[in-house]
């Protein structure tokens, strides 16, 4: 049997890479969530999840806003 040499790399398909993203941003959502209802027991503050190694740090810095501001959100319905 021989083989042809080839070697693959992975790669990631759009697709994988919002998935990626959504299981982060869940992540961070549930840790802010987790934050906040600490700081108000007076507890220290809850460790953020580690971001994948290979997203951007742009788009690690937008998902943590986005996780802010549901938290916000979900938090202070009526403002």
């Amino acid at each position: 049997m021989q083989t042809n040499g080839v070697v693959l790399t992975p790669t990631l398909s759009p697709l994988d890479l919002t998935d990626i993203c959504k299981r982060y941003l869940s992540a961070l959502f549930r840790s802010e969530l987790r934050r906040r209802s600490a700081q108000s027991m007076g507890v220290d503050m809850v460790p953020l999840p580690e971001p994948p190694a290979f997203l951007p740090v742009p788009l690690v810095l937008e998902l943590g806003r986005i996780s802010e501001m549901l938290a916000d959100a979900f938090k202070n319905p009526s403002e």
